[in-house]
């Protein structure tokens, strides 16, 4: 009865240890935004780009005190942190009269001068283009109404690009949704797809309604299933003796985009003669780093009975909880890690109830002391799913 009791009130402090340790590390940080990481050039603002030629043998659509601007902004987007960053390109106007013949070409005086401007806005878009940036990364907007000067507004604008990840799902739900569309019209209008115009008109209706009503689910979240093993080497320092012993486990563990939880039960085996084998159970719980996806880092607890041989009764018992952390960075082959694992359990117990004399085993009333546990292992992981 006492025995029972004991495990008990280990075992609910145990649980109250890893709800205080384990919440403040399962809380997801939020990411710090990219701009505070960035180097002060790249962060987003805009530029003024004025002294475009106005006069007959000039070039009246580029300057050449933009270049460097220019290159500045194309180098900025080569930033790995930048890659969902973009351009906006703004022709601008000033003043300038113009003959009435020019006027009546383009229709209107506000026809001259915003066809300039856009002439200007397509010159810069076109060396941005020529010093590497990709189309998809440059979007030239109308010009303003009013006057201002010969040149170009541009704008270093965040989150206007889709991430690569990102737009892998965005991808396949274009494709849902147009394979719907296609299926809807042609139910509905069976020979009329002789008529490109009518069925881009019908494809584009149908693909705008399924958008607006969420009849397109989102990509699922990712997750994995997978059994491991691994041979660690463990210390638990403090109390009558320090316990050096080597521990064998295998088990599972389930991961989505967000966290991992991990299962796994081993034997024991150490040189002092009271922990010579034993019987371990464990589990942790933690969070899997989406960008960095090698990294693990989470909470764990464990229970520990150990044996001077498995046909005589537990002679000791130490419980942990402490923190993980797994570094899985080598790949042998497809859906198999192997992984680099550390633990530190500062809150840790060792419960003696019995010691060994003149080869005998002779029980006492229960010693139980605080002690502190490392581990370093190497853990082989299988993905199954």
């Amino acid at each position: 009865m006492n025995t029972h009791l004991t495990v008990c009130s280990l075992w609910s402090r145990a649980v109250a240890a890893i709800l205080f340790v384990g919440l403040p590390l399962l809380v997801v940080p939020q990411p710090v935004r990219a701009e505070e990481s960035l180097p002060v050039a790249c962060r987003p603002g805009s530029w003024d780009l004025d002294g475009a030629g106005h006069l007959g043998g000039e070039d009246t659509t580029f300057s050449p005190a933009w270049q460097g601007t220019l290159e500045d902004l194309a180098a900025c987007l080569a930033h790995p942190k930048m890659r969902t960053y973009c351009l906006n390109v703004e022709g601008r106007f000033d003043q300038k009269a113009f003959s009435p013949e020019l006027i009546q070409v383009f229709g209107s005086k506000r026809g001259a001068q915003e066809a300039r401007a856009r002439a200007r806005a397509s010159r810069v878009i076109s060396e941005l283009l020529r010093l590497g940036v990709i189309t998809s990364r440059v979007k030239e907007t109308a010009p303003p109404e009013e006057t201002s000067y010969r040149g170009v507004h541009i704008s270093l604008v965040a989150d206007c690009v889709v991430d690569e990840n990102t737009a892998i799902a965005s991808q396949e739900e274009v494709k849902v949704a147009v394979a719907a569309a296609v299926e809807a019209y042609a139910q509905n209008h069976p020979g009329s797809f002789g008529d490109p115009v009518a069925l881009r008109q019908q494809l584009s209706s149908l693909l705008e309604e399924q958008l607006r009503t969420g009849s397109i689910q989102p990509a699922p979240m990712k997750t994995r299933l997978w059994v491991d093993a691994s041979l660690s080497l463990n210390l638990l320092a403090g109390g009558l003796n320090t316990v050096t012993a080597s521990v064998l486990m295998v088990g599972g563990g389930y991961a989505n985009d967000n966290f991992y939880l991990h299962l796994d039960v081993g034997i024991q085996a150490a040189v002092q003669r009271e922990q010579r084998v034993g019987i371990e159970f464990s589990a942790s719980v933690g969070h899997a780093f989406q960008s960095l996806p090698w990294l693990e880092v989470g909470v764990t607890a464990g229970d520990r009975f150990s044996y001077v041989s498995f046909s005589d009764p537990w002679i000791e018992e130490s419980w942990f909880v402490g923190v993980e952390s797994s570094q899985c960075l080598l790949s042998i082959w497809r859906e198999h890690d192997t992984c680099l694992q550390e633990t530190i359990a500062p809150l840790a117990s060792r419960n003696r109830r019995g010691i060994i004399e003149n080869d005998e085993m002779r029980r006492i009333s229960g010693q139980r002391d605080s002690v502190f546990r490392f581990d370093l292992a190497i853990l082989s992981r299988h993905d199954f799913l």
